[in-house]
């Protein structure tokens, strides 16, 4: 997982997401929640664009946001994963 994205529009680190390197993602759960525990972003498609840095059309601030991750695959079996990371702006 990225530990910083800019959502700029620069077309670099625009999107905060997951990379897999297996195609055969069976299953996934991704969500992103601010310091205080809300839900944020939420997404089960372990392909698609990942998050933006908004919510409800309006950008979120330069700060910690935290990360759940539940995935399983034909190659590694079940993985999940949390932490944290920096929306930079």
């Amino acid at each position: 997982m990225p530990n910083a994205f800019s959502p700029n529009n620069d077309g670099i680190n625009d999107f905060f997401k997951p990379y897999f390197s297996d195609s055969e993602v069976t299953t996934f759960s991704y969500k992103v929640f601010d310091r205080w525990g809300s839900l944020l972003y939420s997404s089960t498609d372990p392909f698609g664009h990942g998050w933006d840095g908004y919510v409800n059309g309006k950008e979120c601030l330069s700060g910690t946001y935290v990360y759940f991750l539940e995935a399983n695959s034909g190659m590694c079996g079940g993985t999940l994963m949390k932490g944290d990371f920096v929306l930079v702006k």
